[in-house]
């Protein structure tokens, strides 16, 4: 991997990870590694070609110091948005709904490999918002 170590800092092109604080960006501001609530977070979200790349490279970095995230979610909200909770709980929801919508105008039809993969959407889609509810729970 490409990248420059210095006081458990990585940095690459337009990537940061501080593993002391379970902090990666993308382009300085894009937050896609982070604790909160005290649970480590990984945003997998394919933002672009290069924060996948970052992505990557943050994966790679958490393997090698044992950092294992308790949840992996997709948003295209960064991690350390005041509104990261309730418009990714939003997005996730308006996604399940027009997958459940799109499921249910085939049901009846014989089972396709994009049937499959449509229900395989559904179901994770509905872990992601069972997980972020929880994430946030009091």
């Amino acid at each position: 991997m490409a990248a420059r170590v210095k006081q458990n800092i990585v940095r690459g092109s337009n990537f940061h990870f501080n593993l002391d604080k379970k902090i990666a960006t993308s382009y300085g501001w894009w937050r896609f590694v982070g604790e909160i609530n005290g649970q480590l977070v990984f945003n997998s979200y394919p933002y672009s070609k290069t924060t996948m790349k970052h992505q990557s490279k943050a994966r790679y970095w958490m393997e090698e110091h044992d950092m294992q995230p308790d949840l992996v979610i997709e948003s295209h909200i960064s991690l350390d948005h005041s509104l990261f909770y309730s418009l990714t709980k939003s997005h996730l929801s308006a996604e399940l709904n027009s997958a459940n919508d799109k499921h249910a105008s085939i049901a009846g039809r014989p089972a396709s490999r994009a049937y499959q993969a449509r229900i395989e959407r559904i179901q994770h889609l509905q872990l992601m918002l069972m997980s972020l509810e929880s994430l946030y729970a009091d």
